[in-house]
């Protein structure tokens, strides 16, 4: 499968609602690739049961990751690590998430995060939650040097969670494409009315509707 070229400006928060390892390698690697060349940070997020396949497909495209990671340009961790211990709190992630990009900014020309926070892994973080912190990195993010790509496997997580992410982000990578989510996001909308809009009762049929919106 062919790299998918992505425009991804500073300060953006984009979405991948994948449904395959190839979907999500169709968008790390070249994301990654042109971090890299750029002088940027990259962190990619991911499953430890993962790691390796992640490195041999880093090699397999052109990317050194021994010499990238000894130079502190590239760096995997688990979904756990990026989440942190104890009670998931959007105030905590934004503050640690800050602090790092602009720790990595001293030294890099930018960060770019990719990759599944494996939300739903144990100790699994609600939907709500996930939805209020995706709505708060909107802003988090948007006046920093950094891209950011989430990622959310359509077979594996709830309904409610999928929905949420389609909600929060305002474009989204779905099956090959990039689309501008402006008939399903609500992120400011959901923060002004926090915490009351940050659950949702979804269903696959309002997740269908959803991804329709998407495309059309």
């Amino acid at each position: 499968m062919a790299g998918l070229d992505l425009v991804v400006g500073r300060g953006s928060h984009m979405g991948q609602i994948y449904e395959s390892f190839d979907e999500q390698k169709q968008v790390i690697l070249p994301f990654f690739r042109e971090g890299l060349r750029n002088g940027e940070h990259c962190l990619l997020v991911a499953n430890s049961a993962s790691f390796d396949d992640w490195c041999l497909e880093f090699q397999a495209y052109g990317i050194d990751v021994h010499r990238e990671s000894e130079r502190g340009a590239l760096k995997i961790i688990t979904g756990a690590q990026w989440r942190g211990s104890g009670q998931f709190n959007s105030m905590i992630q934004a503050r640690e998430a800050l602090a790092m990009i602009q720790d990595r900014s001293h030294e890099f020309k930018g960060v770019r995060i990719a990759g599944d926070a494996d939300w739903e892994f144990d100790p699994a973080v609600p939907a709500s939650d996930v939805c209020h912190w995706e709505a708060t990195a909107n802003l988090v993010f948007e006046e920093e040097p950094v891209r950011v790509i989430c990622q959310y496997d359509r077979d594996r997580y709830s309904s409610e969670m999928i929905h949420a992410v389609l909600r929060t982000h305002r474009s989204v990578v779905y099956r090959g494409h990039h689309y501008r989510n402006n008939p399903n996001f609500e992120g400011e909308r959901i923060l002004e009315n926090e915490p009351l809009l940050n659950r949702s009762d979804a269903d696959a049929h309002t997740v269908q509707e959803a991804l329709s919106r998407l495309t059309s």
